[in-house]
């Protein structure tokens, strides 16, 4: 008798948990054709160079969509961005005398200099879920950006902007709010001349919407 017993005990279990996990199955197909569009603000600044000042305000369009789901989610991330930024070299012999110009080039530099930024970003978004509602995020990126202004640091036109960041995030059904912090590099590979390139060290927060 308890042998019949546990086996139909183990049929129920097996049962369940079939449908348990076909169940999860559906729930992650369907999470993976996730889609949201949200808009992020941020503010970064160099730390750890006392050769000059720079910081920046991120403006963000950002279109995310989710490309699997399991234990965390990843998300596809494409952003437009238009960023206002600030420039000021505060050392003057980081200009050495045997450039062209050199005290021209000085006097320029180190008045404080607005930049204005147009960037195309891509990337990956990580989010590993807590509890239903509450996650914590990673981000790569890197794409193409154009700059109106030069400084002794960078030159002037196209550029790469690189970057990684870590944060939380908390949904309220269809919205959720972003917040992260990180760190970004922008330089051109070389392509030309100055390439020192800035490193900023920036915090974002932004909502965005399911569709």
């Amino acid at each position: 008798m308890m042998k019949k017993i546990t086996k139909i005990l183990i049929i129920i279990l097996l049962a369940l948990s079939g449908n348990q996990f076909k169940l999860q199955a559906q729930e992650n197909e369907e999470t993976a054709n996730d889609q949201w569009i949200g808009f992020n603000y941020g503010y970064g600044m160099n730390l750890g160079n006392s050769n000059y000042n720079h910081e920046v305000n991120f403006f963000k369009i950002q279109y995310y969509k989710t490309i699997y789901s399991g234990i965390a989610d990843l998300e596809f991330l494409m952003q437009a961005e238009h960023n206002r930024g600030y420039h000021q070299l505060l050392n003057e012999s980081f200009i050495l005398p045997w450039v062209e110009d050199y005290i021209d080039k000085r006097e320029l530099f180190t008045r404080r200099r607005q930049v204005n930024e147009y960037v195309l970003n891509l990337g990956l978004h990580l989010r590993y879920y807590l509890t239903d509602n509450f996650s914590l995020t990673g981000l790569v990126s890197v794409g193409p950006l154009i700059a109106n202004t030069d400084t002794e640091r960078q030159a002037k036109g196209f550029a790469f902007s690189d970057n990684f960041f870590l944060g939380i995030s908390y949904n309220f059904q269809k919205f959720r709010i972003d917040i992260r912090s990180g760190h970004r590099h922008v330089s051109n590979a070389n392509l030309s001349q100055p390439n020192d390139g800035h490193n900023t060290a920036n915090i974002e927060c932004g909502i965005s919407m399911k569709f």
